[in-house]
């Protein structure tokens, strides 16, 4: 009868716990990241120390849904896989930092969002002109996500 009683009351506060513990991580404030064209994988994603844009873009652990990842100005030439996700109330916001002018000149196969929820936010996105075009040459693409947003970008080749 005790061990009866002693697993309600345990399942109902291991419930409670559960619960608060969900609220109070909801309520934390978002981070900011922040990427230089000159940062590394290496870096912690301050200020002083950003990533590289293949790094922040990779999804490291640290970042979670409601964060900012900043990219300041700057070129970052290469191929990136964006695999970011944000959920629904709380995207991941991937913006340049203070109006900078931060252009991704990709190659092939340019720039691939697989990140939900992602929202790209005043990048310049271009192909890299030195190599010869293909048809199969892109410059974004959205491949097997939800709501991923290119907003205020400018994409050209």
């Amino acid at each position: 009868m005790r061990t009866k009683l002693f697993m309600r009351v345990y399942c109902c506060l291991s419930s409670y716990l559960l619960f608060f513990a969900t609220l109070f991580a909801s309520l934390l404030p978002a981070a900011d990241w922040h990427v230089g064209p000159h940062g590394a994988p290496i870096g912690n994603g301050g200020p002083s120390a950003p990533w590289d844009l293949a790094t922040a873009l990779s999804h490291p652990g640290s970042v979670v849904p409601g964060d900012t990842v900043w990219i300041h100005g700057g070129v970052y030439s290469g191929a990136y896989v964006s695999s970011l996700h944000g959920t629904v109330g709380a995207p991941i916001i991937i913006r340049n930092w203070n109006n900078e002018r931060a252009i991704l000149n990709t190659s092939h196969p340019g720039l691939e969002i697989r990140g939900s929820h992602s929202w790209y936010w005043g990048v310049e996105i271009t192909n890299d002109l030195t190599k010869a075009p293909s048809p199969n040459t892109r410059t974004v693409t959205v491949r097997d996500c939800d709501s991923a947003r290119l907003i205020n970008c400018v994409i050209h080749d």
